[in-house]
């Protein structure tokens, strides 16, 4: 076992897919002076659960339209194209003393391939002083996952005062290895951004077209899919080039000075006959916005 330290001079850093979408502008009407303008209605700082529940639905209805559901999923198109709409993630979060609301919407595709990707929006909102929610930032029409389907979504801490979202997402492969990546968005400075991207599982069992542990040539001969057994790799061989590795991750809270936290990865599993462990650590690197991409030595020698 052993730890190594990335940083961004050590390994390549992944490239923003999908991440880099649209802004919003927010645009203010000059006052002619503030005698002649009556004194603008503050918004309110937090808002009950009730209050955020009530505001979020109206948010729903003017953004997506009168079948949007906080509970169900609901008919929608990407062109031609149908799908069905639903809200995986919904989190109030509090920055700088003011309640926030991190909204995803994620959307999967009725026919899609399988290695088409599904189409996720993010946003962050806050109240507003006219019974409402305004946008702070929001991402439309992210690319992420496998078989038109996004994958799941969750609230994490990258640092103090610092929220995000874990995805976790299938990627697809046209040459049949199972493959996952984990997708790291942080709210930095009012702005949704991703800061990190890695691998989560990779499997090439099926890939190898390797015959299933504990059964015997007779047993797979018995089968009815003669030609995929008459192909299966003999079990050296199989070991030899079967992968199949997991990756878990947690944040270093452990510090207490500001800014993001450190990220401790272990990957496990197997890789070339022979067991893996590894354990890294990875540093923000506050010159390029990003984590730095984590390299697995796993390739057969």
């Amino acid at each position: 076992m052993r730890t190594r330290h990335l940083t961004s001079s050590a390994c390549a850093l992944l490239l923003a897919a999908g991440l880099a979408g649209c802004g919003l502008f927010d645009a203010t009407p000059a006052a002619d002076s503030a005698s002649e303008q009556p004194p603008p209605p503050s918004a309110p700082a937090q808002l009950s659960a009730s209050e955020r529940a009530s505001r979020l639905a109206s948010w729903r209805l003017a953004t997506y339209g009168e079948q949007a559901s906080a509970d169900q999923a609901w008919r929608d198109r990407d062109g031609n194209r149908p799908l069905h709409r639903y809200q995986c993630l919904d989190e109030a979060v509090e920055i700088a003393g003011i309640q926030h609301s991190l909204v995803a919407i994620c959307a999967n595709r009725d026919d899609a391939a399988a290695d088409e990707p599904g189409l996720l929006d993010l946003w962050l909102l806050r109240a507003d002083a006219n019974g409402g929610l305004e946008t702070v930032d929001g991402r439309r029409g992210i690319t992420l996952g496998s078989g038109g389907v996004v994958g799941s979504l969750s609230l994490v801490a990258l640092g103090p005062g610092i929220p995000g979202v874990a995805i976790e997402a299938g990627l697809g492969d046209a040459n049949q290895a199972m493959q996952n990546e984990t997708v790291l968005v942080a709210v930095d400075q009012q702005q949704l951004r991703q800061v990190a991207r890695f691998l989560s599982r990779y499997d090439n069992q099926a890939q190898l077209q390797c015959a299933s542990a504990g059964s015997s040539d007779d047993d797979a001969l018995a089968t009815s899919s003669d030609a995929a057994a008459a192909t299966a790799l003999p079990s050296p061989d199989c070991e030899a080039g079967l992968r199949q590795l997991r990756s878990q991750w947690q944040a270093d809270s452990s510090r207490t000075d500001s800014g993001f936290w450190p990220l401790e990865l272990r990957f496990s599993g197997v890789a070339c006959g022979n067991a893996v462990i590894q354990n890294l650590r990875l540093d923000y690197d506050p010159a390029q916005r990003h984590y730095p991409s984590p390299e697995l030595d796993s390739h057969c020698r």
